[in-house]
């Protein structure tokens, strides 16, 4: 887990009207560990000046300079896996796709934690819909 927030406009930060602006969001995962039968997930957030990165547009990170408040969250996961239910094959997709969204909503209280802990108005990140879909066996 990594923690971090700056401050760089008090009194922006602590407005009515403040919002937090647009935000860099990140999954990645390791690979399966068949001896352990564990996958490592997690997910991180940046914003302000965090979020500034050589692959992003001069126009984003313009934005995120601008920025009165820079953030940082990377929460992660371990996962069990029981191969005799779930397909090995299937795991790599599975944690990039349906994992980090066992992980958001922890990732986003740690942002509306740290926020708040640094007493600015809390960044709340939005919520995600998640498509219902079901499980057929073969």
């Amino acid at each position: 887990m990594k923690l971090s927030i700056e401050v760089h406009d008090v009194k922006t930060a602590h407005s009515a009207d403040y919002q937090a602006g647009n935000y860099a969001m990140e999954a990645g995962h390791s690979d399966f560990d068949t001896a352990t039968s564990t996958i490592h997930v997690s997910m991180r957030v940046r914003a302000g000046r965090f979020a500034v990165d050589e692959d992003n547009s001069e126009a984003d990170n313009e934005e995120y300079e601008k920025q009165p408040v820079s953030i940082w969250v990377e929460v992660g996961g371990v996962f069990i896996v029981d191969t005799e239910e779930f397909p090995v094959e299937q795991i790599p997709h599975w944690a990039e796709f349906n994992a980090p969204l066992i992980i958001y909503p922890y990732v986003r209280e740690q942002v509306y934690g740290l926020s708040t802990r640094v007493g600015i108005k809390p960044l709340l990140l939005p919520l995600l819909e998640i498509p219902s879909f079901r499980i057929v066996k073969k």
